[in-house]
């Protein structure tokens, strides 16, 4: 049988490599779940320093005002630097503590 009562509250984490990452590839879906009354936490893992367009400072500053806009934490968990994330498990567990 379905419920038609609303989900409990969840806590939702994004995670994009750059600045703009997160809001380019999912920003829709995720107002959709911060108006759900979910809670989201973008999670950005570089500055943006090797991006064409902007230096880190103003990407920050577009990234904060973005969430802001959307009604989600912005966080940023500066791993190796704009193209040199790499998978390893140390970077895998850093972002796990992050998890909202």
């Amino acid at each position: 049988m379905l419920s038609r009562e609303a989900p409990s509250k969840r806590r939702l984490l994004a995670v994009g490599a750059h600045p703009d990452d997160i809001e380019f590839g999912c920003g829709g879906i995720l107002i959709k779940e911060i108006a759900r009354g979910h809670e989201v936490t973008n999670l950005n893992l570089s500055r943006g320093e090797a991006a064409s367009n902007g230096d880190p400072e103003t990407r920050r500053r577009e990234a904060e005002a973005a969430a802001a806009v959307m009604g989600a934490r912005l966080e940023v968990l500066e791993l190796e630097g704009d193209s040199r994330i790499e998978y390893r498990p140390a970077n895998a567990i850093a972002i796990a503590r992050r998890s909202p």
